[in-house]
């Protein structure tokens, strides 16, 4: 599957990052099974799906948590989700890998990402020899069976003029994650002779830069197979959920805006912190790590949050009198009140 990135800005270039760094995990995924000790297979088995998570595509397409099961389930989809087979080309590392007949790896996508700026595309290559650049978005689409738009909503009517007459509507699929920009907005940018291709609205959020985005994915005249494999190429950098376009506003709160309320209570718990006597290095990683253990541990049980809170409460407790002081000041209203006016204005 070739994939071509349209952007290597803030988004574009994380996501670009954060491909070819999976692909670089799956590497060494194939390499570790591809001699396998006597009496066990050369494939890598994947690991189970967390309690509580629900599966973003049909059961028949729904990838694991791991990064060698969701680039063996996009594999599955591919040749059925494009016209024209997976590039076969030699092994590379921005390439998602999957054993071939012979154990060797096979690459599942080519990465080949456009910008204006030569600087940044010389930087991501720096980094990931492997990924093609180019400054032509036009070249950059060539052949490409993806499209991802990461530019500047402003930026999306004319990227459009340019592309669409080189687009090939019977092969090519477009996604965007420019924010705002609906599937609406994006059926009136690419309508061509009164035809359109397989489209996506997709909003990841900026965790998709250490692949641990929570990404939405609505879609518009994709085949099941089509929408599995751009759902399933999303989980290599995070969660992805198939959801309708008018959750996407509230996913965006959520989520993408979300990080920043997070990082928001981890401040908050810092100061705190450096109140009750710890310098804020401390307190952050006391912070984080409680995080991560009540994360985890949602995961792990798939319990409500309130189950867990009623493990650490005892009748005239510590634990109750401080979540008490909290909700006096307002604490779960004010996250509510926030997420709804993060929600975009309408237009």
């Amino acid at each position: 599957m070739r994939i071509a990135i349209i952007g290597a800005g803030n988004m574009g270039g994380a996501i670009a990052r954060g491909l070819a760094q999976s692909g670089l995990s799956a590497v060494a995924a194939s390499v570790s099974s591809s001699v396998p000790s006597a009496g066990t297979s050369a494939v890598p088995t994947p690991s189970a799906e967390p309690a509580g998570v629900a599966s973003p595509v049909p059961a028949s397409s729904s990838a694991s948590s791991t990064v060698a099961a969701s680039a063996s389930e996009l594999s599955s989809g591919l040749s059925s989700a494009v016209a024209s087979p997976a590039s076969a080309a030699s092994f590379a590392p921005s390439a998602v890998g999957s054993q071939g007949s012979a154990g060797n790896p096979v690459a599942l996508y080519e990465l080949v990402v456009a910008n204006p700026s030569r600087q940044k595309l010389e930087a991501l290559q720096a980094e990931y020899p492997s990924v093609q650049i180019t400054q032509s978005n036009v070249e950059a689409v060539r052949g490409a069976d993806l499209v991802l738009l990461a530019v500047k909503p402003w930026k999306m009517e004319e990227v459009a003029s340019e592309l669409k007459p080189v687009l090939d509507y019977r092969t090519q699929m477009v996604a965007s994650v420019a924010g705002g920009v609906g599937l609406a907005d994006l059926s009136a940018l690419y309508r061509h002779k009164n035809m359109l291709p397989p489209l996506f609205y997709v909003m990841p959020n900026t965790a998709v830069a250490v692949r641990q985005s929570m990404t939405f994915v609505a879609a518009q005249g994709a085949s099941e197979e089509q929408t599995a494999a751009v759902v399933n190429l999303f989980r290599l950098l995070g969660e992805a959920m198939l959801v309708e376009e008018r959750l996407m506003d509230g996913g965006m709160a959520l989520a993408s805006c979300g990080i920043a309320f997070a990082m928001r209570y981890i401040r908050a718990a810092m100061e705190g912190g450096v109140e009750l006597g710890f310098y804020p290095n401390e307190a952050k990683q006391i912070v984080m790590q409680t995080l991560r253990g009540a994360v985890e541990l949602l995961q792990s049980t798939g319990n409500h949050p309130e189950a867990e809170i009623d493990r650490v409460t005892t009748p005239g407790g510590i634990t109750i009198r401080g979540l008490n002081e909290m909700e006096h000041a307002g604490f779960t209203d004010s996250v509510i009140r926030g997420l709804r006016a993060a929600r975009p204005l309408k237009k």
